[in-house]
């Protein structure tokens, strides 16, 4: 601790704008991690911090001892009188003295380390460090104590954590006493990062153990587990004195103003409870359960708290989510962990020609490789704030088929790849397009983008300006499930595109039913009028075909024409998909 603090002080003298609150605070973490005795000193013997084993000493937080003289405080003389003896000796000589002395009526022989520390204005202070002599046990507990406790807020790190927790499933089992955990994660934190830096995340994780740890009681367990999460467990706990105990840390975050330069920042905790009972699984399953409840708690709207029950179906459904999202982290870091398939889009004006337009799809192949369809997993990828990477993969992977092993096969093809809402507030994407089509030497026109309606209900600005730079780079727009939306039409005379694709509920009930055979017509006929084409999707009978071939839509899909095939085997060769 002795060097540490050393080097940490070397470093500091580095910076001499940094004030001295902030040097002092800089050290805190530090002071507060080590087994010794810690005090800062001002040559007039005043105590300007006190680490957490000094606090213990004197059965006082530091807050009461900081800012007072040495000998206002009720110190066993032994340890103050050596430092009061030597300070001005350390500053005078300006190096540090070693003091051996005992300490307490058992006469414990301690060796105190005085060390003068330059502060940013000049003055030099003096760090005191008191420990056992010859103590390898103490040593050992320090190391210990180090390794189970986070450096930055001085709290149990996830290590300390868990071997707590597993404490607690133990005692549980035994003897059939019920604990509670509680899984807390920061709703704002990623904004105060990104806005002002990691100075400042990291000043804000420092200051909640103080927002925190009041609402928590004694024989209980505080914990930082990493980044912006952390965990309580509660002993003896049901669930719902938990609940009462996770929305009181909730409101306490809640009304806790953290400031940074001129800037104030509210910060919000979602936070979620699992049981720790005698029949739990074991550590992996309780920590996974609280991460899932966590979620839940998210979405529920953050800055709430959400209570798992045994065979909830919230969690069930979190559970799955995150194997999904794990499944497609994986997937992503290969070229074939997809599966690409591409269906064609017929003519249905000129039944004779060849399609010559194929939508691109997407598959997550099983344990097996058989495809699973998007449906299964897309939704978790939502969820997860993964579909700018999925779309990014897909638009890469697409490309080097399409310039590679395809590119003979192509004779005027055009592949339509469908995009993600979330995905065109994306600026890497357009980035992506571009990169991919002129390393692989390939002309815009060869690619037409899906996007569905919805997308413009979240971000219309974002929306327009990604068409339009795709527009003026020189691929093809399609409006996907067109006409589930009531500002369809007012989208329509807006919106730079050259194909619609009808909703496939419109087109299934049109058989039937004139009022959706209607719609359909409207539909054509608008999009005629705009000079773009209607594409009618999901196809599957003869009778529909020729509803659809005499109102005069343009093109038809679907499973009657033919179903998705790999785009490896496009042009009838297999190519391989690695």
């Amino acid at each position: 601790a002795f060097s540490a603090f050393r080097y940490a002080c070397a470093m500091e003298t580095l910076a001499p704008a940094a004030a001295k609150n902030e040097l002092l605070e800089a050290w805190r973490p530090l002071a507060n991690a080590s087994a010794d005795f810690i005090a800062v000193l001002t040559p007039e013997g005043r105590v300007a911090l006190a680490n957490s084993r000094m606090a213990r000493l004197l059965r006082r937080p530091a807050a009461q001892i900081e800012g007072r003289k040495l000998d206002e405080l009720h110190l066993p003389r032994s340890l103050i009188e050596p430092w009061m003896l030597h300070l001005k000796e350390a500053l005078a000589r300006r190096r540090a003295l070693k003091i051996e002395h005992t300490l307490g009526q058992a006469g414990r022989q301690v060796v105190s380390r005085l060390l003068p520390v330059q502060m940013p204005d000049d003055s030099r202070w003096v760090l005191c460090i008191t420990r056992h002599v010859g103590s390898r046990r103490l040593f050992s507990q320090q190391l210990q104590h180090q390794a189970l406790h986070d450096p930055l807020t001085g709290l149990v790190n996830r290590r300390g954590f868990e071997r707590e927790l597993e404490r607690f499933i133990h005692e549980a089992r035994e003897t059939g006493r019920s604990h509670a955990l509680c899984y807390l994660d920061l709703d704002s934190f990623k904004q105060v990062n990104d806005s002002c830096g990691h100075g400042a995340g990291d000043e804000l994780l420092r200051q909640l153990p103080a927002v925190l740890q009041p609402r928590v009681r004694q024989q209980d367990t505080l914990a930082r587990l990493g980044g912006d999460e952390f965990g309580v467990l509660l002993h003896g706990c049901n669930l719902d004195d938990a609940r009462r105990i996770a929305e009181t840390l909730r409101d306490a975050v809640q009304r806790f103003r953290f400031v940074w330069q001129t800037r104030t920042f509210s910060v919000g905790v979602s936070v979620g409870i699992v049981g720790i009972a005698p029949d739990c699984e074991g550590l992996d399953a309780v920590l996974s359960e609280a991460d899932a409840a966590c979620y839940a708690a998210k979405d529920q709207g953050r800055n709430s708290v959400f209570v798992s029950q045994p065979h909830d179906l919230t969690i069930i459904r979190q559970r799955g989510e995150r194997r999904w999202a794990n499944r497609l982290r994986q997937a992503l870091q290969s070229d074939d962990g997809f599966h690409l398939h591409y269906q064609s889009i017929f003519s249905l004006q000129d039944g004779q020609a060849a399609p010559r337009q194929h939508e691109i799809l997407l598959r997550l192949p099983d344990s097996s490789g058989r495809p699973i369809l998007p449906g299964a997993f897309l939704p978790a990828a939502e969820r997860n704030g993964l579909m700018g990477q999925v779309d990014s993969w897909v638009i890469r992977r697409s490309l080097q088929m399409i310039g590679g092993p395809l590119r003979e096969r192509l004779g005027g093809q055009r592949f339509g790849i469908n995009l993600s809402p979330m995905s065109l507030s994306d600026p890497t994407l357009l980035e992506t397009i571009q990169q991919g089509l002129q390393e692989h030497e390939l002309a815009p026109e060869i690619l037409y983008f899906e996007l569905r309606e919805t997308a413009f209900n979240l971000n219309l600005g974002a929306a327009l300006e990604f068409m339009r730079t795709l527009n003026e780079l020189g691929c093809g727009l399609s409006l996907d499930g067109f006409g589930s939306g009531v500002s369809s039409f007012s989208y329509l005379k807006n919106l730079p595109v050259d194909m619609i694709k009808i909703d496939a509920s419109l087109i299934a009930e049109m058989v039937g039913s004139p009022a959706d055979e209607a719609i359909v017509r409207a539909i054509n006929d608008i999009a005629h009028r705009l000079g773009i084409a209607t594409v009618a999707e999901a196809i599957e009978s003869e009778g529909l075909l020729a509803m659809l071939r005499d109102i005069g839509i343009d093109y038809a899909q679907g499973y009657l024409l033919g179903g998705p095939r790999p785009l490896a085997e496009f042009g009838g060769v297999p190519v391989p998909q690695g």
